[in-house]
């Protein structure tokens, strides 16, 4: 599976980066640290939104206790990622 980054180590809170998910494609959507003895706060965390003519979708959220979500399409969404606090 390609791996891309949309959204570099270190993003301040409110950063987001839209991404597309082509129809009937699956995308793993998830956070990392290149420094291994970095932490995730407990009170920080990424929402993941579907683009919508209207208000977002909520698709998921990333957490220290959740690091992934997988992304099921049945048509072609554009979603972002917002680092929230």
């Amino acid at each position: 599976m390609t791996q891309t980054t949309i959204l570099p180590p270190g993003n301040t809170p409110a950063t987001s980066s839209t991404f597309t998910v082509g129809a009937y494609d699956s995308v793993k959507v998830g956070i990392y640290s290149d420094d291994e003895d970095a932490i995730l706060p407990v009170n920080y965390f990424f929402v993941i939104e579907e683009v919508t003519p209207g208000l977002p979708n909520i698709v998921g959220y990333l957490t220290s206790a959740s690091r992934s979500v997988s992304i099921n399409a049945p048509r072609y969404i554009s979603c972002q990622a917002l680092a929230r606090l």
